[in-house]
């Protein structure tokens, strides 16, 4: 057996992904492939549904809307208010933070709700159940 193929195309993907930014300068154009390739995210995770877990699930793209949500939540700053009348059981704000760490945070709030709703997925035999 020889040497497991190279990833080239995951490479020039890559490749291309880290160049397209730097060499087109207009908004509109980066906010397409910035577009593009949030979808082609969600395609991946549509195929490995798939072709591994052999069922489809469009549910991704519901975390994929709460982290875009939360990230944008993000850097406008977070308000939180959380009660009724004059029983507040959670109020405060957070500041605005930069664009990087919003998208790394709206990952996060989206990939701890996806474990909170993955928890209940769950098939897992309990031990004091026969």
């Amino acid at each position: 057996m020889g040497p497991p193929p190279a990833p080239t195309g995951a490479l020039l993907a890559l490749l291309a992904g880290i160049a397209l930014p730097l060499l087109l300068r207009e908004s509109s154009q980066q906010f397409t492939y910035a577009e593009i390739l949030a979808f082609a995210l969600c395609a991946t995770s549509v195929t490995v549904l798939t072709g591994w877990a052999g069922q489809l699930s469009l549910g991704q793209m519901g975390f994929a809307g709460i982290g875009a949500l939360s990230a944008a939540a993000f850097v406008r700053g977070v308000s939180v208010d959380i009660g009724w009348g004059s029983v507040h059981l959670l109020k405060g704000t957070l500041p605005a933070i930069p664009f990087g760490w919003a998208l790394l945070a709206g990952a996060a709030v989206a990939c701890l709700l996806a474990a909170l709703v993955g928890v209940g997925a769950l098939r897992v035999r309990a031990c004091c159940w026969p």
